[in-house]
């Protein structure tokens, strides 16, 4: 079996728009406004306790792998802002480390928009300041289903910054393909016909 993550060229695309957006904010602006963060890396809601750091550092609680050294460092270039990472595996794990520190020691987390319901309860989470957060930047469907699932009180507390990855895996003993090569368009190769299986949940 051979296994590649692939993202969505969406995906690429919200990357560079995220990284055009980052030049835009002196240093001095972002870590002062919740609302230029989310303009310049709109990955999720805002940590209230701890939150408006003015040390140079914005501490992200990020999903691993989802968020590259080469975007990390492109941000610090641009703003002169270090990202410092802490990474997990599930929302759960998300949930629990942040109870644990009661919301202290972070200053943007990214949580799953389906579990928002949970994020309401614990009153650990600030608003975005909707009329200064880029929405034309963003994929209007993923939007829609933040603000769907993040707001409450009238006000938006999730906004999106990344889908989400997919694996494609297959038996080399059957079929090759160069994993550069690759692409979603193989599912309908007429030679695959029949013999795909994938979640129901994609």
């Amino acid at each position: 079996m051979k296994a590649v993550k692939m993202k969505t060229s969406k995906i690429k695309l919200s990357s560079k728009a995220t990284l055009k957006a980052a030049k835009t904010f002196t240093r001095r602006t972002l870590l002062k406004s919740a609302v230029a963060a989310a303009s310049a890396a709109a990955m999720g809601p805002w940590i209230v306790r701890d939150a408006f750091s003015s040390s140079g550092n914005l501490k992200i609680m990020m999903w691993s792998d989802y968020l590259p050294d080469s975007i990390s460092q492109a941000f610090k270039d641009a703003t002169g802002i270090h990202l410092s990472q802490s990474l997990y595996g599930s929302d759960e794990e998300l949930l629990h480390r942040v109870k644990a520190f009661k919301g202290r020691g972070f200053d943007l987390i990214c949580p799953t928009a389906s579990h928002m319901a949970h994020w309401r309860a614990l009153s650990l989470l600030q608003p975005w300041d909707m009329k200064r957060a880029p929405l034309d930047r963003m994929d209007q469907g993923m939007l829609e289903a933040s603000l769907k699932a993040g707001t409450w009180g009238g006000k938006a507390h999730h906004l999106p910054f990344v889908w989400g990855t997919e694996g494609l895996a297959w038996r080399t003993d059957k079929w090759f393909r160069e994993p550069a090569d690759l692409t979603y368009g193989d599912l309908w190769s007429p030679q695959l016909k029949g013999k795909i299986m994938g979640a129901p949940n994609s």
